[in-house]
C-alpha cells in the first residue's frame, strides 16, 4: 500500500508518491521492488495527466502500471520505443470509462481482495486557448462483483483564488496526510505557497513522516509537476538519503505520438524531446551531473520483462 499526495492550484497540478512495493506473506510485508514508480504520463485529445496507483501491486502476473498501459492504450508492446500515431483520439472521459470498466472485469474474475485506487491529475483544456488543473480518482473495494467508483473534484477557474489550493492523499492514511500538508501550507506567509517546489517538499515530507508508521509506505520519492496544458513536464527522483550515484527507471509515457516504454536514467537533469511530445524533465536530485538514459541498470525491476 502507497502514499499518493496530489495537489492542484489554480497555476499548476502536482503528483507525488513513493517508491516501494510490497509483498504479504502471512501478517507481515516485504520490499519486493524498492524503485517501483507509481505513476504513468498520458495525454488525451483534450488533456495531459498522470495516474498514480494504490492497492495491488500485480495484475494478471504483471506491474500494475504495466497492466493500466496496456488498458489506456491496447497497441502497447513490452519492448522499445513507438513513434507514430496510435490511432483516433478520445478525451480523457473516454479513457477513464474503459479503465473503469477494465477494473471491474478483472475484479469478476479474481480471486484475491487487494483493492486498487488510480488517483489522476493533470490539466485539462476547457476552452480552444484555456486549462485548467484536474483531479479524478477510481476506487474499487477489492470485493468481487462491486463496481469502480469514479470521483471527479470539480474545479471552476473562474470562481479560483490566487492562494486556493486542493490535496488530495490515498492510499496508507493513518498519518492523516491531508490534514497534515493543510496545516504545514495554511501555516507559510501568505504568497509563499504559490511555487510547486515549496508545495512538493511539504508532500514528501507528509510521506515520509507516513512510511515512519507504515513499513508499506516507502521514504524514496517521485513527483510529477504539471504547470499548464501545452507547457513543460518535470519529473523528479527524490531519495530519502544522499546518494552519489543512483539507477532510476522512467515513468511509461503514453502520448499520441510516442509509447515510451521505462528506461534506466542515471545522472542529475536532462530533457527529454520527441516529435511532438512536450518537453519533459526528468532530475535526479543528489546525483552526479553526468547522464546516461536507455543504459542497463545495476537494480533489475521486479517482474519488467521489457
Amino acid at each position: 500500500m502507497t502514499l499518493l499526495v496530489s495537489i492542484i492550484t489554480p497555476e499548476f497540478a502536482l503528483h507525488v508518491s513513493d517508491r516501494l512495493v510490497t509483498t504479504r506473506r502471512g501478517r507481515s510485508y516485504r520490499p519486493h521492488d524498492t524503485a517501483a514508480n507509481k505513476a504513468i504520463l498520458f495525454q488525451a485529445s483534450n488533456a495531459t495527466v498522470t495516474l498514480g496507483y494504490t492497492g495491488i501491486a500485480h495484475i494478471k502476473g504483471e506491474p500494475t502500471d504495466v497492466w493500466i498501459s496496456r488498458i489506456l492504450d491496447p497497441g502497447y508492446h513490452h519492448e522499445g520505443t513507438r513513434f507514430g500515431h496510435r490511432g483516433h483520439e478520445r478525451d480523457l472521459g473516454w479513457y477513464l470509462i474503459r479503465l473503469r470498466e477494465a477494473i471491474d472485469q478483472h475484479y469478476l474474475k479474481a480471486t484475491h481482495g487487494a483493492p486498487l485506487t488510480v488517483q489522476v491529475v493533470g490539466q485539462q483544456r476547457v476552452r480552444r486557448l484555456a486549462s485548467r488543473p484536474v483531479f479524478y480518482r477510481l476506487d474499487h473495494t477489492g470485493r468481487r462483483g462491486d463496481s469502480t467508483r469514479l470521483f471527479h473534484a470539480e474545479t471552476r477557474p473562474m470562481t479560483w483564488k490566487r492562494d486556493k489550493f486542493y490535496v488530495f492523499a490515498n492510499g496508507d492514511l493513518t498519518s492523516r496526510p491531508e490534514q497534515d500538508i493543510q496545516q504545514r501550507i495554511s501555516a507559510l506567509k501568505p504568497g509563499t505557497f504559490h511555487t510547486v517546489e515549496v508545495l512538493e517538499k511539504i508532500a514528501v515530507s507528509a510521506i515520509r513522516r507516513a512510511s515512519d508508521l507504515c513499513s508499506t509506505i516507502g521514504s524514496d520519492c517521485m513527483s510529477v509537476q504539471l504547470r499548464s496544458l501545452e507547457g513543460r513536464i518535470n519529473i523528479k527522483y527524490l531519495p530519502a538519503t544522499p546518494l552519489s550515484d543512483y539507477d532510476v527507471y522512467t515513468p511509461f509515457i503514453l502520448f499520441p505520438n510516442v509509447t515510451a516504454t521505462p528506461l534506466v536514467m542515471r545522472g542529475g537533469l536532462t530533457d527529454i524531446h520527441w516529435g511532438g511530445l512536450h518537453p519533459i524533465t526528468f532530475e535526479r536530485a543528489n546525483s552526479s551531473p553526468v547522464f546516461d538514459y536507455g543504459g542497463l541498470s545495476r537494480q533489475r525491476r521486479p517482474g519488467w520483462r521489457g
